[in-house]
């Protein structure tokens, strides 16, 4: 039996580490847990499944056979400043190493996870709910910096060769920068948003309850006959499953849970959501298709990075609901997975509450920017049809650097 040893998970720009003692080997369609303590920004695409983990090394540079990974689904916890990285493997294979961590079945797994993604364990500063004086709100540098940042966010553009929406609103000067923000485009999970804003809408006016339970059935991995796949873990879930609507929102926004979506929205609905948009002057925005509805005649979800803003800004403006629910939504996207592109290089200065959306096409983010000294920004960023996903990524995140050197 080989001794303990460090395993090391490659990625491009990325080198993570975890301790993995296993006994009894993984068979064919066990679950492995694997956990990772690092910062999210440098473990960027991992929050998306169906992504595999190319190349396994021993420290010690002997290197064993790869097992087959057939998915991998990223769950994540935020722990203060920590970001622990949960990744949930489907192995083959998976050689034996010595060690007392029992080779657990996917239910438990699940199980525990469940538990572990609730909006109780999201925590943020107490100073991101600050609310801003308006003699405070006037910083010396916006007019003249708002001014300078457009030409220089323009030029970051241009040079990236890539195509870009972008849109940012700083409360601090009470102005935007508009660039391409009102052309629409497919947002992805960045709809979920206005999903988020709706629940909170209607929780808030006693049309639906945080306490409300859901039984997960079979049917709920399906929209129509296509299997609800991509992120989150309830597509592997038992049926059977209870859970509350608070914590299909936290798998939602977290995790971006797509079945958790699904679930959410055959509540709402499509009505729901277009009084939500339509209340809050959204006039290009809709929520109509759920995840993986690929069979409806139903027109496609749309947004604008303008309207991404102001959805962001009605949940900061506590447009939808009270303090407490507001203050849970913010929690909500202080807490999600992907932090590797708005908050790529900014998250020593600002809590970064996002959503990002990732399709064929399209990689998106969007962000509530807190800061301990100033008005928070908001803002959104997509790239249209980029070569690869991190090079989206990489310039969303230098946009998002950028603006942050210039305002705050």
């Amino acid at each position: 039996m080989a001794e303990d040893k460090q395993l090391q998970i490659l990625r491009p720009g990325c080198s993570c580490r975890a301790k993995i003692p296993l006994n009894p080997p993984l068979g064919n369609g066990d679950f492995l847990l694997l956990s990772i303590s690092a910062p999210f920004g440098n473990i960027e695409s991992l929050p998306f499944s169906n992504t595999v983990l190319a190349e396994y090394k021993w420290d010690d540079g002997d290197v064993p056979s790869v097992p087959t990974l057939a998915e991998s689904v990223a769950l994540f916890m935020v722990l203060g400043e920590q970001a622990l990285a949960h990744i949930l493997l489907q192995a083959v294979d998976l050689p034996i190493l010595a060690g007392s961590w029992p080779v657990t079945k996917r239910s438990a797994l699940l199980a525990e996870e469940e538990k572990r993604v609730t909006i109780e364990s999201t925590a943020v500063p107490a100073w991101v709910f600050k609310p801003w004086r308006e003699d405070i709100r006037a910083s010396k540098k916006t007019p003249a910096a708002l001014s300078n940042l457009e030409g220089d966010l323009k030029a970051l553009i241009a040079s990236s060769g890539l195509e870009a929406r972008f849109c940012l609103y700083d409360y601090a000067a009470g102005k935007d920068i508009l660039l391409e923000a009102h052309r629409p485009f497919y947002p992805a999970s960045m709809i979920k948003t206005l999903l988020l804003l709706a629940v909170l809408e209607q929780t808030e006016r006693g049309r639906l309850s945080l306490d409300r339970t859901h039984t997960l059935r079979e049917s709920d991995k399906f929209a129509g006959q296509t299997p609800v796949t991509g992120t989150g873990i309830l597509q592997f879930a038992e049926t059977g499953s209870s859970y509350t609507l608070e914590e299909l929102l936290a798998l939602m926004i977290i995790l971006s849970d797509n079945v958790a979506t699904n679930i959410i929205f055959d509540l709402v609905g499509a009505g729901g959501c277009a009084a939500t948009a339509q209340r809050l002057g959204l006039e290009k925005s809709a929520f109509t298709r759920k995840m993986y509805d690929l069979e409806s005649d139903l027109p496609s979800n749309v947004a604008t990075a303008y309207e991404l803003t102001r959805m962001l800004m009605a949940l900061h403006e506590r447009k939808v609901a009270g303090e407490a629910l507001t203050r849970k939504g913010i929690a909500l996207m202080a807490a999600t997975a992907d932090k590797g592109r708005i908050g790529r290089y900014i998250r020593e200065q600002a809590v970064v509450a996002n959503k990002v959306g990732t399709v064929t096409g399209i990689v998106g983010d969007m962000a509530l920017l807190y800061f301990p000294h100033r008005p928070p920004v908001a803002l959104a960023a997509v790239v249209i049809d980029p070569p690869s996903q991190d090079r989206a990524a990489a310039l969303i995140g230098r946009l998002a650097e950028l603006s942050v050197k210039a305002l705050a």
